[in-house]
């Protein structure tokens, strides 16, 4: 079983509309619950600790197993969310992904146990997420691989987790600069990615030093693993899709 833990804190960008960002509505329901509700269809989901203000946590308090009362700091309350799960790898998954369905979740974990690797995570490319969602604003990078935005879920070994903490609140402040992210793991990576010569698979090869074990990117096919709500936008974009 995976246990998985749900970000869901975060203010909104909408104050007038909802306190916090989870709750912002999308066709009479908080924006969280579209996500609570797929991950229950997901084989092999096993606890899914919610971290969120208590405001979240009781608008939908049927959809998760445990509550993490949240702070402003997205490390800290990933941490504190890691303590309330048992299994050997754990899958993060934000609350402002509500487009994701069961399908592409399921994908991730298969994929992601197959691999063997410690940190998995899933990359989409521009041209993806354009075919399905024109219009739709991503921030990107690019490599030699096209342009990409990292998506909003993640699978780690448990075991890891002792072994980062400093590098998970180093990745959590830079989760909007995949090139920051990048850079975490060697200088070097600037001067490829000027460049143009940074791939996905140099690095891996990086992180692999810094975890000492396997670093997967996950070439994502479904945008909606990426299609996060930031701003009014972005809301607008999935009010239309759902």
């Amino acid at each position: 079983m995976i246990d998985t833990i749900v970000l869901a804190g975060g203010k909104s960008f909408l104050p007038e509309k909802a306190k916090c960002k989870s709750l912002l509505l999308i066709n009479s329901q908080p924006m969280v619950w579209y996500v609570l509700q797929e991950l229950k269809c997901v084989n092999n989901i096993g606890k899914v600790v919610l971290v969120a203000d208590k405001e979240v946590a009781e608008e939908v308090e049927n959809d998760y197993h445990l509550w993490v009362d949240s702070n402003s700091s997205i490390a800290d309350n990933l941490l504190k969310g890691f303590e309330k799960t048992s299994s050997d790898y754990i899958l993060i998954c934000s609350a402002d992904i509500p487009l994701v369905k069961k399908d592409h979740i399921q994908w991730f974990i298969d994929e992601g146990l197959r691999s063997g690797a410690r940190v998995v995570m899933p990359y989409i490319t521009k041209e993806i997420i354009d075919k399905t969602y024109p219009g739709a604003k991503r921030t990107y990078v690019r490599l030699k691989d096209g342009l990409v935005t990292l998506g909003n879920i993640a699978l780690v070994e448990r075991n890891l987790l002792g072994e980062i903490k400093q590098l998970i609140k180093k990745a959590t402040d830079y989760r909007k600069n995949p090139l920051k992210i990048a850079m975490l793991v060697g200088y070097d990576i600037v001067a490829l990615y000027l460049w143009g010569l940074l791939s996905v698979k140099y690095i891996e090869r990086k992180a692999y030093r810094l975890v000492k074990g396997p670093v997967r990117g996950l070439l994502c096919p479904y945008p909606e693993i990426g299609m996060d709500v930031d701003k009014v936008e972005d809301l607008e974009v999935v009010k239309r899709f759902i």
